[in-house]
This record gives structure tokens, sequence and C-alpha cells, in this order.
């Protein structure tokens, strides 16, 4: 039988991916680079898809890598006039992409001896990381689109990304989607980042200080629908959720919700950023967002007791506090 053909995506550490060379298998033998031995991607498979269109507390955060054709040189205007080659295209969480991608991405550029690394944003919770590599007189960046871990898996089956972010494990029907890029829940396609977490937002004049699961799980119900039947101040409950793209919102009603719905009236948002600044101007809200750094920004509140969800994951409830 014939042997196979592939190509290696190890672009700027390995000189046939870099050329584009298309390697051919003997039967039987490992289907990897014989330059870098990283496992190739079957040349097959890319000509025939090239148009395809916490516990609380605890969220695994993966990296899905995609076998799709990288495509190296992709033409954008910059601000000054000059095109930027798009090197490497990061797409899907929100939560790894508003700060923790893009630090990545300058620590690889500056890895590779990029200068003049910086930060351009574009329209909503897109931007692109660039600098300018050794040997050439214009920009080369990385693009990190972050509307959501749902996004990740969309964007990789419709070749419009090269990794997928994702705040949440993938699902059964994703990785069916997928099968063609290569077994997604395997070590060589799914990378653990860290683990995350969720809070559990209010204003910072509440004078909520704790939970109980079943309490939280009603008020995103729409089941409790004033603060003065949990103690809390303010009138009534105004309760602020991620979107239906967001992993940390999938988390969270499969956790807390489950099997109740989240209320019709919520105030849906792609960033939690936004979010969080959102409950932090109102006096009557509720919402959650990714337990990160930006946590700074909140005083923490009592969370023991009635406040633990689970055995082995505790909430912690958090004021806003503003800017």
């Amino acid at each position: 039988m014939a042997g196979r053909k592939g190509k290696c995506t190890n672009f700027l550490n390995c000189e046939a991916a870099t050329r584009k060379r298309v390697v051919d298998v003997p039967e039987g033998a490992d289907f990897v680079c014989p330059t870098c031995s990283r496992p190739l991607t079957a040349l097959a498979w890319m000509e025939k898809n090239s148009a395809l269109p916490l516990m609380l507390g605890v969220v695994v955060v993966v990296l899905a890598l995609s076998a799709a054709a990288w495509q190296k040189y992709r033409p954008r205007p910059e601000k000054a006039g000059h095109v930027v080659a798009v090197l490497l295209r990061l797409h899907g969480s929100n939560t790894i992409g508003a700060q923790l991608a893009p630090t990545l991405a300058e620590a690889f550029l500056k890895s590779q001896g990029a200068s003049d690394v910086l930060r351009v944003p574009g329209r909503s919770d897109e931007m692109l990381v660039q600098g300018v590599l050794p040997g050439s007189t214009f920009p080369q960046a990385i693009e990190i689109y972050a509307h959501g871990s749902r996004t990740a898996f969309e964007d990789l089956a419709a070749g419009q990304c090269d990794i997928g972010m994702s705040s949440r494990k993938i699902n059964a029907k994703e990785v069916q989607t997928l099968a063609p890029l290569g077994d997604m829940i395997s070590p060589a396609c799914e990378h653990i980042l860290g683990l995350d977490g969720i809070a559990v937002i209010v204003n910072r004049g509440n004078s909520l200080r704790s939970l109980t699961k079943e309490r939280l799980a009603k008020m995103f119900a729409g089941e409790i629908t004033e603060w003065s039947q949990v103690r809390g101040s303010g009138g009534t409950i105004k309760v602020y959720a991620r979107d239906d793209k967001s992993g940390t919102f999938d988390t969270f009603k499969a956790l807390i919700l489950d099997p109740r719905k989240l209320v019709g009236s919520a105030v849906r948002m792609e960033d939690s950023r936004a979010l969080s600044d959102a409950v932090a101007g109102d006096p009557d809200a509720i919402g959650f967002v990714g337990l990160q750094s930006e946590l700074d920004d909140f005083r923490a509140m009592v969370a023991a007791g009635a406040n633990r969800v689970g055995a082995s994951a505790s909430v912690k409830i958090v004021e806003a506090a503003g800017k």
C-alpha cells in the first residue's frame, strides 16, 4: 500500500514547516516530521476540507490545537499603513483571551527576538499582538479573537483559527465534529493552561454576605426576585450573566442552575470585564465572572458555611468595588 503525505505545522521552529514542505511517510512508519519529530497534518484531509466553513470554583482551561492548514501570511492593514502578517490565530474564550493569551503572545514573540512588541486593539474582544521579527521589515502578529469558548470549536471546524481557547471541556458533539483534525481530548490536542474559578459578584453597597447554592440557583432562575428575600439590600434583583457562547456560563449553568433555566430578563454580556463593571454600577445587580486577577477590584465577602457548594469546591461571593 502507498504511504501517506503530510505537512509539519511547527512554524518558526522547523524548516520543513516554514517551507511548507510535503513529507512522504512510508506505510507503517510513524507519521511525524523527519526534521522536528512533531506529528504531521495529513495532506489528504487538508486538501479535502480546505473550504470547511467548577464544580463551581474550578474550570479546566484547555487549548484545542488545530491541524488545519496553516495560513502563515494573511495581510491586514495597520493604522500606520503597513502590512501585518498574521502568524497564528487564537480564537475562543474571553476568560483566556482578555489577558492571559495576549501576555503569552507577547512573551512568545519576544522569545523569537521580536522588537516593538505591542497590542493593537480591533473590534470588541479582538486584538493583534504584533512585533517585528529578526530579518523582517514589517510587523508580524498573533491574532486573538475572544468571543467565547464555543467559538473556539466553531472556528476550528471552519478553518478560521489555528488554536482554540476554551474555559471548559470540549463536549461530545464538538469532539465528533472536529474528529478530522484529530482526537481533541488526546494529550496531543488538549493542553491544560491552569485552573480557574467562578466568583459570584454583587454591588459593593449590598449587605449580602452569604448564599446557599439553592438560593443562588433560584435567584438566577428568577424564582427569587427581591433582595429582601435573601436578606440583601436593594429592590428587585437584576441578574447579569455571560452569553451562551461562554464556557464560564456553561460551567455555572451545569453546576448551579441545572435543571433550572436562566431567567429571561438576565442581561447577557460577552465580556467578563464589562459584566463586572456593570454590576459595580448597579445596586440591585448580581452576576458571575471568572475568578481572575481582575478581582482585585472587588472586596471578598464571607465564603464559608452555607456558602460552600459541594464537598470539594467553595464559592467566593465578592462585591464589585468599581474603578
